[in-house]
Protein backbone atom coordinates (compact mmCIF):
# COMPACT_ATOMS: atom_id res chain seq x y z
CA UNK A 1 0.00 0.00 0.00
CA UNK A 2 1.25 3.42 -1.11
CA UNK A 3 2.68 5.39 1.67
CA UNK A 4 0.53 8.30 2.44
CA UNK A 5 0.89 10.75 4.86
CA UNK A 6 -1.66 13.02 6.90
CA UNK A 7 -1.45 16.58 8.38
CA UNK A 8 -1.33 15.74 11.82
CA UNK A 9 -2.07 18.24 15.33
CA UNK A 10 1.61 17.93 16.55
CA UNK A 11 2.92 19.50 13.12
CA UNK A 12 1.76 22.95 14.78
CA UNK A 13 3.39 22.06 17.92
CA UNK A 14 6.49 20.85 16.91
CA UNK A 15 7.03 23.64 14.77
CA UNK A 16 6.38 25.87 18.19
CA UNK A 17 8.85 24.13 19.86
CA UNK A 18 11.35 24.74 17.16
CA UNK A 19 10.23 28.48 16.93
CA UNK A 20 10.75 28.96 20.95
CA UNK A 21 14.52 30.54 21.42
CA UNK A 22 14.38 28.89 25.16
CA UNK A 23 12.94 25.23 24.38
CA UNK A 24 14.52 22.40 25.96
CA UNK A 25 15.54 19.19 24.57
CA UNK A 26 12.05 17.54 23.70
CA UNK A 27 10.30 13.78 24.67
CA UNK A 28 7.65 12.72 22.42
CA UNK A 29 5.80 9.40 24.03
CA UNK A 30 2.51 7.73 22.23
CA UNK A 31 1.37 4.47 21.89
CA UNK A 32 3.08 2.04 18.94
CA UNK A 33 1.83 3.13 15.37
CA UNK A 34 0.63 6.90 16.52
CA UNK A 35 3.05 8.27 13.97
CA UNK A 36 5.43 9.47 15.94
CA UNK A 37 8.73 8.70 13.61
CA UNK A 38 6.69 9.56 10.69
CA UNK A 39 5.76 13.33 12.10
CA UNK A 40 9.19 13.80 13.55
CA UNK A 41 10.82 13.22 9.69
CA UNK A 42 8.29 15.41 8.10
CA UNK A 43 8.93 17.61 10.95
CA UNK A 44 12.99 17.22 10.36
CA UNK A 45 12.47 17.67 6.49
CA UNK A 46 12.79 21.28 7.98
CA UNK A 47 16.19 20.96 8.63
CA UNK A 48 19.53 21.01 6.39
CA UNK A 49 20.71 18.15 8.51
CA UNK A 50 18.99 14.63 10.23
CA UNK A 51 19.89 12.30 12.12
CA UNK A 52 17.81 9.45 13.58
CA UNK A 53 19.33 6.87 15.77
CA UNK A 54 17.14 3.80 16.36
CA UNK A 55 17.69 2.08 19.41
CA UNK A 56 15.66 -0.81 19.14
CA UNK A 57 16.06 -2.03 15.97
CA UNK A 58 20.11 -0.95 16.12
CA UNK A 59 20.93 -1.90 19.41
CA UNK A 60 24.73 -1.14 18.28
CA UNK A 61 23.79 2.69 18.33
CA UNK A 62 23.32 1.95 22.33
CA UNK A 63 27.38 2.43 22.54
CA UNK A 64 27.39 5.62 21.66
CA UNK A 65 25.73 6.50 25.22
CA UNK A 66 28.00 4.70 27.47
CA UNK A 67 29.82 6.24 29.30
CA UNK A 68 30.51 10.07 29.52
CA UNK A 69 27.69 12.15 28.34
CA UNK A 70 28.99 15.70 27.25
CA UNK A 71 27.92 16.86 24.16
CA UNK A 72 31.39 17.01 22.27
CA UNK A 73 31.66 13.04 23.36
CA UNK A 74 28.59 12.09 21.86
CA UNK A 75 28.98 14.38 19.00
CA UNK A 76 32.18 12.77 18.23
CA UNK A 77 30.91 9.28 19.00
CA UNK A 78 27.93 10.16 15.78
CA UNK A 79 30.19 11.36 13.10
CA UNK A 80 31.71 8.36 13.21
CA UNK A 81 28.88 6.51 12.51
CA UNK A 82 26.83 9.00 10.51
CA UNK A 83 30.08 10.60 8.86
CA UNK A 84 31.70 14.01 9.91
CA UNK A 85 29.62 16.44 7.77
CA UNK A 86 26.23 14.77 8.99
CA UNK A 87 26.24 16.80 12.29
CA UNK A 88 26.79 20.75 11.62
CA UNK A 89 26.16 22.82 14.60
CA UNK A 90 22.40 25.22 14.63
CA UNK A 91 21.91 22.93 11.52
CA UNK A 92 21.04 18.88 12.54
CA UNK A 93 18.02 17.70 14.16
CA UNK A 94 18.96 14.69 16.43
CA UNK A 95 16.20 12.03 16.43
CA UNK A 96 16.70 8.92 19.07
CA UNK A 97 13.71 6.48 18.65
CA UNK A 98 12.60 4.19 21.04
CA UNK A 99 14.92 5.90 23.85
CA UNK A 100 13.21 3.38 26.38
CA UNK A 101 15.83 0.52 25.46
CA UNK A 102 19.03 2.74 25.93
CA UNK A 103 18.82 4.78 29.61
CA UNK A 104 21.95 6.84 28.53
CA UNK A 105 20.17 8.12 25.77
CA UNK A 106 17.53 9.01 27.81
CA UNK A 107 20.15 10.81 30.25
CA UNK A 108 22.42 12.84 27.34
CA UNK A 109 18.88 15.13 26.72
CA UNK A 110 19.87 16.77 29.51
CA UNK A 111 23.39 18.06 28.22
CA UNK A 112 21.91 18.59 24.92
CA UNK A 113 19.22 20.94 26.13
CA UNK A 114 22.26 22.97 27.82
CA UNK A 115 24.12 23.33 24.77
CA UNK A 116 22.13 25.17 21.81
CA UNK A 117 23.45 23.99 18.78
CA UNK A 118 21.46 20.43 18.39
CA UNK A 119 18.01 20.32 18.51
CA UNK A 120 17.26 17.04 19.95
CA UNK A 121 13.84 15.03 20.13
CA UNK A 122 13.48 11.31 21.88
CA UNK A 123 10.72 9.30 21.18
CA UNK A 124 8.99 6.40 23.69
CA UNK A 125 6.67 4.02 23.27
CA UNK A 126 6.46 2.54 26.43
CA UNK A 127 8.01 3.90 29.85
CA UNK A 128 10.57 0.71 30.62
CA UNK A 129 11.84 -2.30 29.39
CA UNK A 130 12.01 -5.54 31.48
CA UNK A 131 16.05 -6.19 31.97
CA UNK A 132 17.35 -2.71 30.95
CA UNK A 133 17.87 0.11 34.01
CA UNK A 134 15.79 2.33 34.47
CA UNK A 135 17.10 6.07 33.42
CA UNK A 136 18.18 9.27 35.38
CA UNK A 137 15.64 11.71 34.19
CA UNK A 138 16.37 14.76 33.33
CA UNK A 139 13.76 16.72 35.50
CA UNK A 140 13.71 20.27 34.33
CA UNK A 141 16.08 19.50 31.35
CA UNK A 142 13.43 18.69 29.01
CA UNK A 143 9.95 19.55 27.23
CA UNK A 144 7.09 16.69 26.46
CA UNK A 145 4.41 16.10 24.23
CA UNK A 146 2.46 12.96 24.21
CA UNK A 147 1.23 12.13 20.56
CA UNK A 148 -2.13 10.73 20.57
CA UNK A 149 -4.22 9.12 18.12
CA UNK A 150 -5.63 11.24 15.08
CA UNK A 151 -8.90 13.00 16.54
CA UNK A 152 -11.75 13.44 14.50
CA UNK A 153 -10.80 16.59 13.04
CA UNK A 154 -7.82 15.20 11.90
CA UNK A 155 -9.47 12.22 10.46
CA UNK A 156 -12.06 14.56 8.42
CA UNK A 157 -8.76 16.09 6.92
CA UNK A 158 -7.45 12.71 5.90
CA UNK A 159 -10.71 12.04 3.91
CA UNK A 160 -10.25 14.87 2.05
CA UNK A 161 -12.44 17.35 4.23
CA UNK A 162 -11.09 21.08 2.97
CA UNK A 163 -11.46 24.08 5.64
CA UNK A 164 -14.61 25.44 4.36
CA UNK A 165 -16.32 22.50 5.74
CA UNK A 166 -14.52 21.95 8.88
CA UNK A 167 -14.85 25.80 9.83
CA UNK A 168 -19.14 25.41 9.18
CA UNK A 169 -19.32 23.13 11.89
CA UNK A 170 -16.80 24.90 14.38
CA UNK A 171 -18.61 28.15 13.72
CA UNK A 172 -22.17 26.53 14.65
CA UNK A 173 -20.24 24.82 17.95
CA UNK A 174 -19.17 28.35 19.13
CA UNK A 175 -22.01 30.01 18.30
CA UNK A 176 -24.55 27.80 18.87
CA UNK A 177 -26.21 27.96 15.81
CA UNK A 178 -28.15 24.76 14.54
CA UNK A 179 -27.31 22.77 11.55
CA UNK A 180 -28.87 21.89 8.46
CA UNK A 181 -30.14 18.36 8.06
CA UNK A 182 -27.88 17.74 5.08
CA UNK A 183 -25.33 18.82 7.20
CA UNK A 184 -25.81 17.35 10.28
CA UNK A 185 -26.47 13.52 7.81
CA UNK A 186 -22.66 14.02 6.84
CA UNK A 187 -20.75 14.29 9.71
CA UNK A 188 -22.99 11.68 11.02
CA UNK A 189 -21.44 9.29 8.34
CA UNK A 190 -18.33 10.08 8.91
CA UNK A 191 -18.11 9.82 12.93
CA UNK A 192 -19.72 6.18 12.12
CA UNK A 193 -16.63 5.50 9.47
CA UNK A 194 -14.66 7.28 12.36
CA UNK A 195 -15.63 4.70 14.90
CA UNK A 196 -14.71 1.98 12.85
CA UNK A 197 -11.57 2.75 11.48
CA UNK A 198 -10.45 5.10 14.78
CA UNK A 199 -7.15 7.43 14.92
CA UNK A 200 -4.40 5.07 14.44
CA UNK A 201 -2.53 6.39 10.69
CA UNK A 202 -2.43 3.15 9.43
CA UNK A 203 -6.27 2.23 10.10
CA UNK A 204 -7.14 5.49 8.45
CA UNK A 205 -4.94 5.05 5.42
CA UNK A 206 -6.57 1.18 5.00
CA UNK A 207 -9.83 3.33 4.57
CA UNK A 208 -8.79 6.32 2.79
CA UNK A 209 -7.26 4.02 0.38
CA UNK A 210 -9.58 1.29 -0.68
CA UNK A 211 -13.09 2.28 1.89
CA UNK A 212 -13.00 -2.04 2.21
CA UNK A 213 -14.01 -2.64 5.58
CA UNK A 214 -12.08 -6.21 5.89
CA UNK A 215 -9.16 -3.67 5.29
CA UNK A 216 -9.41 -1.58 8.29
CA UNK A 217 -10.11 -4.70 10.54
CA UNK A 218 -6.65 -6.05 9.46
CA UNK A 219 -4.90 -3.09 10.20
CA UNK A 220 -6.26 -3.30 13.53
CA UNK A 221 -5.50 -7.04 13.68
CA UNK A 222 -2.24 -6.15 13.64
CA UNK A 223 -2.14 -2.94 15.53
CA UNK A 224 -3.34 -5.12 18.41
CA UNK A 225 -0.67 -7.59 18.00
CA UNK A 226 2.18 -4.74 18.32
CA UNK A 227 0.62 -3.79 21.71
CA UNK A 228 0.63 -7.57 22.83
CA UNK A 229 3.51 -8.57 21.61
CA UNK A 230 5.52 -5.33 23.55
CA UNK A 231 3.62 -6.38 26.59
CA UNK A 232 5.05 -10.01 26.00
CA UNK A 233 8.51 -8.99 25.35
CA UNK A 234 9.26 -6.02 27.43
CA UNK A 235 6.84 -6.29 30.73
CA UNK A 236 7.49 -7.91 34.14
CA UNK A 237 7.11 -11.78 34.18
CA UNK A 238 4.52 -11.37 36.10
CA UNK A 239 2.24 -9.46 34.15
CA UNK A 240 3.12 -10.76 30.29
CA UNK A 241 0.58 -13.35 30.59
CA UNK A 242 -2.03 -11.38 32.07
CA UNK A 243 -1.84 -8.15 29.99
CA UNK A 244 -4.15 -9.48 26.96
CA UNK A 245 -6.77 -10.87 28.99
CA UNK A 246 -6.86 -7.36 30.99
CA UNK A 247 -6.82 -5.36 27.61
CA UNK A 248 -9.51 -7.57 25.99
CA UNK A 249 -11.83 -6.93 29.89
CA UNK A 250 -11.03 -3.44 29.20
CA UNK A 251 -13.52 -3.38 25.99
CA UNK A 252 -15.63 -5.88 27.22
CA UNK A 253 -16.30 -3.52 30.70
CA UNK A 254 -16.62 -0.43 27.97
CA UNK A 255 -20.37 -0.10 29.18
CA UNK A 256 -19.63 -0.48 32.75
CA UNK A 257 -20.09 2.03 35.60
CA UNK A 258 -16.44 1.20 37.16
CA UNK A 259 -13.84 -1.32 36.28
CA UNK A 260 -14.18 -4.69 37.94
CA UNK A 261 -10.75 -6.33 38.28
CA UNK A 262 -13.02 -9.66 39.29
CA UNK A 263 -14.30 -9.48 35.68
CA UNK A 264 -10.69 -9.97 34.22
CA UNK A 265 -10.26 -13.52 35.50
CA UNK A 266 -11.39 -16.50 33.94
CA UNK A 267 -11.58 -18.43 37.16
CA UNK A 268 -10.27 -17.90 41.10
CA UNK A 269 -10.60 -14.80 42.96
CA UNK A 270 -8.50 -12.20 41.30
CA UNK A 271 -8.12 -8.67 42.37
CA UNK A 272 -6.53 -5.78 42.21
CA UNK A 273 -3.35 -7.03 43.55
CA UNK A 274 -3.26 -9.83 40.20
CA UNK A 275 -4.11 -7.43 37.67
CA UNK A 276 -3.11 -4.23 39.09
CA UNK A 277 0.23 -4.23 37.65
CA UNK A 278 -1.13 -5.03 33.88
CA UNK A 279 -3.53 -1.93 34.11
CA UNK A 280 -0.39 0.43 35.08
CA UNK A 281 1.28 -1.42 31.80
CA UNK A 282 -1.41 -0.38 29.32
CA UNK A 283 -1.74 2.88 30.58
CA UNK A 284 2.21 3.96 31.09
CA UNK A 285 2.09 2.41 27.75
CA UNK A 286 -0.58 4.78 26.29
CA UNK A 287 -3.02 2.28 24.91
CA UNK A 288 -5.64 3.02 27.93
CA UNK A 289 -6.49 5.59 30.26
CA UNK A 290 -8.59 5.78 33.49
CA UNK A 291 -11.65 8.15 33.87
CA UNK A 292 -12.02 8.04 37.82
CA UNK A 293 -15.11 8.74 40.03
CA UNK A 294 -15.31 12.10 41.02
CA UNK A 295 -16.53 11.65 44.90
CA UNK A 296 -18.39 14.76 45.08
CA UNK A 297 -19.46 17.89 42.82
CA UNK A 298 -17.15 20.16 44.07
CA UNK A 299 -14.22 21.63 42.32
CA UNK A 300 -11.35 20.92 42.25
CA UNK A 301 -13.12 17.68 41.79
CA UNK A 302 -11.63 14.76 44.53
CA UNK A 303 -11.37 11.60 42.86
CA UNK A 304 -12.06 8.14 44.04
CA UNK A 305 -9.17 5.85 42.68
CA UNK A 306 -10.23 2.61 43.89
CA UNK A 307 -13.61 3.52 41.89
CA UNK A 308 -12.63 4.17 38.10
CA UNK A 309 -13.52 3.08 33.79
CA UNK A 310 -11.14 2.01 31.64
CA UNK A 311 -11.23 3.40 28.32
CA UNK A 312 -8.95 2.17 24.99
CA UNK A 313 -7.40 5.55 23.79
CA UNK A 314 -8.02 4.87 20.29
CA UNK A 315 -12.27 4.28 19.31
CA UNK A 316 -11.22 2.02 16.67
CA UNK A 317 -9.13 -0.39 18.59
CA UNK A 318 -12.38 -0.72 20.81
CA UNK A 319 -14.54 -1.35 18.28
CA UNK A 320 -12.09 -3.59 16.67
CA UNK A 321 -12.11 -5.42 20.29
CA UNK A 322 -16.41 -5.81 20.88
CA UNK A 323 -18.00 -8.32 18.73
CA UNK A 324 -20.24 -6.86 16.31
CA UNK A 325 -19.24 -3.57 16.57
CA UNK A 326 -18.22 -2.30 13.91
CA UNK A 327 -21.13 -3.53 11.89
CA UNK A 328 -23.58 -1.93 14.09
CA UNK A 329 -22.29 1.54 14.20
CA UNK A 330 -21.90 1.66 10.91
CA UNK A 331 -25.95 1.43 10.75
CA UNK A 332 -27.55 4.95 10.38
CA UNK A 333 -30.52 3.41 11.95
CA UNK A 334 -28.22 3.13 15.21
CA UNK A 335 -28.03 6.11 17.84
CA UNK A 336 -24.73 6.34 18.43
CA UNK A 337 -25.37 8.02 22.09
CA UNK A 338 -26.48 4.63 22.88
CA UNK A 339 -23.89 2.87 22.02
CA UNK A 340 -20.67 2.15 23.94
CA UNK A 341 -18.13 3.42 21.10
CA UNK A 342 -20.07 7.11 21.95
CA UNK A 343 -18.70 7.36 25.39
CA UNK A 344 -15.40 5.65 24.51
CA UNK A 345 -15.58 8.56 21.57
CA UNK A 346 -16.09 11.17 24.01
CA UNK A 347 -13.60 10.09 26.21
CA UNK A 348 -11.25 9.56 23.63
CA UNK A 349 -11.83 13.17 22.30
CA UNK A 350 -11.68 14.96 25.99
CA UNK A 351 -8.59 12.70 26.49
CA UNK A 352 -6.56 14.25 23.55
CA UNK A 353 -7.18 18.09 24.86
CA UNK A 354 -5.50 16.83 27.90
CA UNK A 355 -8.89 17.75 29.84
CA UNK A 356 -9.15 15.40 33.02
CA UNK A 357 -12.68 13.86 33.36
CA UNK A 358 -14.22 12.43 36.10
CA UNK A 359 -17.65 10.06 35.88
CA UNK A 360 -20.12 10.69 38.87
CA UNK A 361 -22.72 7.80 39.96
CA UNK A 362 -24.69 9.17 43.44
CA UNK A 363 -27.35 6.83 44.03
CA UNK A 364 -30.16 7.23 40.84
CA UNK A 365 -27.52 10.12 39.25
CA UNK A 366 -25.53 8.96 36.56
CA UNK A 367 -23.28 11.68 34.32
CA UNK A 368 -20.66 10.24 32.31
CA UNK A 369 -18.13 12.91 32.91
CA UNK A 370 -17.73 15.66 35.11
CA UNK A 371 -15.13 17.98 34.53
CA UNK A 372 -13.97 21.67 34.58
CA UNK A 373 -12.79 23.69 32.25
CA UNK A 374 -10.74 27.33 33.69
CA UNK A 375 -12.81 26.80 36.55
CA UNK A 376 -15.74 26.60 35.03
CA UNK A 377 -17.51 22.89 36.54
CA UNK A 378 -19.05 21.12 33.59
CA UNK A 379 -21.27 18.21 33.31
CA UNK A 380 -21.31 15.71 30.00
CA UNK A 381 -24.30 13.16 29.60
CA UNK A 382 -23.85 11.31 26.20
CA UNK A 383 -26.99 9.59 26.35
CA UNK A 384 -31.38 10.27 26.52
CA UNK A 385 -31.05 12.73 24.67
CA UNK A 386 -34.07 12.10 21.99
CA UNK A 387 -35.83 12.97 25.57
CA UNK A 388 -35.85 16.40 26.63
CA UNK A 389 -35.99 15.71 30.05
CA UNK A 390 -32.56 14.22 31.47
CA UNK A 391 -32.77 13.14 35.36
CA UNK A 392 -29.58 13.03 36.12
CA UNK A 393 -29.14 15.77 34.24
CA UNK A 394 -31.16 18.01 36.45
CA UNK A 395 -30.40 16.81 39.24
CA UNK A 396 -26.50 17.36 39.39
CA UNK A 397 -27.31 21.19 38.02
CA UNK A 398 -30.21 21.49 40.49
CA UNK A 399 -27.89 23.27 43.28
CA UNK A 400 -25.66 25.35 41.46
CA UNK A 401 -22.66 23.12 41.95
CA UNK A 402 -22.89 22.53 38.17
CA UNK A 403 -22.66 25.54 36.16
CA UNK A 404 -22.59 24.25 32.44
CA UNK A 405 -24.30 21.11 31.41
CA UNK A 406 -23.69 19.76 27.99
CA UNK A 407 -25.72 16.79 26.50
CA UNK A 408 -24.31 14.64 23.51
CA UNK A 409 -26.68 12.72 21.12
CA UNK A 410 -28.88 13.19 18.38
CA UNK A 411 -30.20 16.88 18.97
CA UNK A 412 -29.46 19.46 16.59
CA UNK A 413 -27.41 22.59 18.35
CA UNK A 414 -29.12 24.49 21.03
CA UNK A 415 -30.09 25.47 24.63
CA UNK A 416 -32.94 23.78 26.17
CA UNK A 417 -35.11 25.21 28.28
CA UNK A 418 -33.12 25.11 31.12
CA UNK A 419 -29.72 26.59 29.80
CA UNK A 420 -28.35 22.65 28.92
CA UNK A 421 -26.18 22.89 25.60
CA UNK A 422 -27.43 20.10 23.39
CA UNK A 423 -25.30 19.19 20.48
CA UNK A 424 -24.71 16.13 18.01
CA UNK A 425 -22.29 13.60 19.38
CA UNK A 426 -19.82 14.57 17.08
CA UNK A 427 -19.30 17.64 17.97
CA UNK A 428 -16.84 16.49 20.79
CA UNK A 429 -14.64 15.43 17.79
CA UNK A 430 -13.87 19.45 17.93
CA UNK A 431 -12.96 19.54 21.93
CA UNK A 432 -11.26 23.01 21.01
CA UNK A 433 -15.02 24.57 20.44
CA UNK A 434 -16.78 22.40 22.58
CA UNK A 435 -14.51 21.81 25.79
CA UNK A 436 -13.85 25.20 26.92
CA UNK A 437 -15.54 27.78 29.05
CA UNK A 438 -17.84 29.64 27.10
CA UNK A 439 -21.17 32.22 28.19
CA UNK A 440 -24.44 31.19 27.01
CA UNK A 441 -26.25 33.29 25.03
CA UNK A 442 -28.86 34.93 25.89
CA UNK A 443 -31.71 33.01 27.27
CA UNK A 444 -35.34 33.15 25.79
CA UNK A 445 -37.95 30.99 26.90
CA UNK A 446 -40.09 29.13 23.22
CA UNK A 447 -37.97 30.85 20.71
CA UNK A 448 -36.97 28.42 18.44
CA UNK A 449 -33.21 27.76 17.01
CA UNK A 450 -30.22 29.48 18.50
CA UNK A 451 -31.94 29.97 21.80
CA UNK A 452 -34.53 27.36 22.57
CA UNK A 453 -34.79 23.20 21.15
CA UNK A 454 -34.58 22.92 17.59
CA UNK A 455 -37.62 20.87 15.79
Amino acid sequence: MEQTLFGRKIDKELADWRSNPNRKSLTISGPRGVGKTTAVRRFGAGYRHYVEIDLEMRPEFRRIFSEDLDTDTLIRKMRKVFGKDALVPGETLIVLDEVQFCPGARTCLKPFTQDPDWDVIALTSFPYVRGVDQPHYPVGYENRMPMRPMGFEEFLRAKGLGDSMISLVKDSILSKEPMEKFELDFMDRMLREYLVAGGMPEAVRALVATGDAEDVAEAQRVLAHKFLSDAEMYSDVSNRSRIPGCLESVAAQADDTRFRYSAVGSAGKVGRREYDGCIGWLIDAGICFPCCRADDLVVPFMARWNLFRMHICDVGLLASMIPGAAKRVSDPQVRLSDDPLGRGFVAAMLHSQGVEAFNYVRKTTQMDFVTDFDGIPTAIQVRGSINPHSRSMDSVMRDGRIERGIKLGTENICVDGKGVECYPLFAAGFPDCLFIPRPLPEFRMGEPGRYGPTP
